[in-house]
């Protein structure tokens, strides 16, 4: 889909709501399409949410209510990011929060930047997304921006028209890294048929398949009230489920025997040893663990672990 940038309407003509605008306000205006945010859910890629859990809440029947300590933790550290950030890169000015924008043609595309950037001559150069997060998904961000964040910075650069938007991220308080990031049309492209097709499914009424993931499973225990004398006659094709779950039980207690099985030969193997290899690189080991205190007293003894295969770095 070809964009006409030229004709695209200052920031201040997409603004739908401000940036102090109280929290009932901003879920208010969520409700009204799709945020930066939510494309990774939709899109079936977010750790966080599924496309499921996010029509649930689209059509109003769910919203969590939990803030998670991440989350909270996150709006936190925004102006500490963002200071980071400016004080990094003094050939750029850091502005402020425009507050929740909307696409110029596509009326349910919303976006909620963190902060505009300016060059020292004033002009708009782009915006920035602050991050924090755990020091342990370090190894995710060496490998450049995470998809599911990538998601949120392309829908933003496709309501606001704008070519360039930097990601900054603190992870604990040891590490920090930022990405410049350009403009992907054909990755834009992609995202506004996904989010097209989702905002139909809200728009019609029409639920996307139930997948295994936690959120939708939350999601389906927050929407629905329990009343504990219930009984309900399931239709026919829930035959299929019940099967699905109980083949599904049996695959779980099967692939646990034969986890403990493999494991104990290898331990057999090991004998006195505490790590194992293979052609000269480590896979297992069986190490000494110390006893603990409990209320039962917890023996010392041994651990047995898979080492997990080392990632090749491009």
């Amino acid at each position: 889909m070809a964009i006409d940038l030229q004709s695209w309407p200052s920031i201040k003509e997409l603004v739908v709501s401000t940036a102090d605008a109280n929290t009932e306000d901003w879920h208010s205006v969520r409700r009204l399409g799709i945020g930066g945010s939510d494309v990774a859910a939709i899109a079936g890629i977010s750790p966080w949410s599924s496309p499921y859990a996010m029509w649930l809440e689209k059509t109003n029947r769910y919203r969590n209510e939990e803030v998670s300590l991440q989350m909270e933790l996150g709006h936190l550290f925004e102006p500490v990011v963002a200071e980071v950030f400016a004080r990094r890169n003094p050939e750029l000015i850091v502005g402020p929060n425009p507050g929740t924008l909307r696409h110029p043609t596509i009326p349910y595309m919303l976006v909620n930047l963190d902060r505009l950037v300016y060059d020292l001559e004033g002009n708009l150069a782009g915006f920035l997304e602050c991050k924090s997060g755990d020091p342990r998904t370090l190894d995710k961000w060496e490998q450049g921006v995470p998809d599911y964040y990538m998601t949120q910075v392309q829908h933003g650069l496709a309501v606001t028209g704008l070519q360039k938007c930097w990601v900054a991220v603190l992870l604990g308080n040891s590490e920090y890294m930022s990405f410049e990031v350009e403009r992907d049309d054909e990755l834009i492209d992609m995202l506004i048929d996904i989010e097209t097709k989702f905002w139909d499914q809200v728009v019609h009424d029409v639920p996307p398949p139930i997948d295994s993931s936690y959120s939708t499973g939350a999601a389906l225990a927050g929407r629905y009230d329990v009343d504990p004398d219930s009984v309900v006659e399931l239709s026919s094709d829930m035959e299929f489920w019940v099967q699905e779950y109980r083949i599904g039980t049996q695959m779980e207690k099967d692939g646990e025997a034969r986890k403990k099985a493999a494991s104990n030969v290898l331990k057999d193997a090991l004998k006195e040893a505490t790590v194992g290899t293979l052609y000269g690189v480590p896979v297992c080991s069986w190490n000494v663990t110390k006893a603990t205190e409990y209320t039962v007293k917890k023996q010392a003894g041994r651990q047995f672990r898979l080492t997990p295969p080392k990632k090749e770095k491009p």
